[in-house]
């Protein structure tokens, strides 16, 4: 992929790690950790790397740029996308950044070249949907920034109305979507040790 292709990737680990009860982004799957691990699947479509977390520096100890979400406290991962969409304005008005979260393994490649074949000014973001939309991964302007903030300040402040209310394009989830695997409880993670 040509360098001026790539874009900047955002790893959302600012949760509460609740049902886990640790920080998930430490996970260790096979000698590496989670971050790792989502940093090596994106790579070849990556310029950049930057976990959004709830402490500065959070991951500096594993080499990875690490920002604090711009919205204090846990606000979901639509303040994420918000803290992402800020950062990205700083650089450049009218960029692409791809988003996933960091409980999430196994994406496929070709996900992330499908959505990176779909660039196009006339959207606001890229992502996947079957019955609800999935943010994760997807790509996105820097330009969302501004109506991202208008619906925290909402009583709708999640990221299904956020997307519902932009201009988004969406591709039907392939058909092995299944094969991605969410880790949010100990039983998550020993299917995504075996698999």
């Amino acid at each position: 992929m040509n360098n001026k292709d790539k874009l900047p990737l955002f790893i959302l680990a600012g949760g509460l790690s609740s049902r886990f009860g640790s920080d998930k982004a430490r996970i260790q799957i096979q000698d590496k950790n989670i971050l790792q691990i989502i940093t090596s699947t994106f790579s070849p479509y990556i310029s950049s790397t930057t976990v959004i977390a709830d402490k500065p520096d959070k991951y500096s100890d594993l080499k990875l740029q690490t920002i604090i979400d711009s919205k204090p406290g846990y606000r979901g991962p639509l303040a994420g996308l918000l803290t992402a969409a800020e950062h990205t304005s700083k650089k450049n008005d009218h960029c692409w950044f791809m988003l996933t979260s960091c409980d999430t393994i196994n994406i496929s490649p070709k996900w992330i070249k499908q959505l990176l074949a779909m660039r196009s000014s006339t959207y606001q973001a890229i992502v996947f949907r079957d019955d609800r939309y999935q943010p994760f991964p997807g790509i996105y302007h820097s330009n969302i920034a501004k109506p991202a903030s208008e619906t925290l300040n909402t009583k709708q402040a999640s990221m299904q109305n956020f997307l519902a209310n932009i201009n988004i394009k969406t591709l039907p989830v392939p058909k092995n979507w299944k094969q991605m695997i969410q880790i949010n409880t100990q039983n998550d993670l020993d299917q995504a040790k075996i698999f």
